[in-house]
């Protein structure tokens, strides 16, 4: 797992704020939404094993 640092619009975060209600933090509403959005659309949740260098710098969709 790997660490990130966003910059967010304020209205983003209050977003944020409303749905996590208190409830969980910022960061756990954040990661949770994005895992749930993931599933949704199919992305695998695990690293696929490495590729060759021409096949990483290709869109994944």
């Amino acid at each position: 797992m790997k660490r990130v640092q966003l910059q967010l619009p304020e209205a983003v975060v209050s977003w944020i704020d409303d749905h996590a209600a208190g409830i969980e933090s910022r960061a756990s509403f954040v990661r949770r939404t994005l895992v749930q959005l993931m599933r949704r659309e199919g992305w695998p949740l695990q690293s696929p094993p490495s590729a060759p260098a021409a096949a990483k710098d290709e869109p994944r969709r």
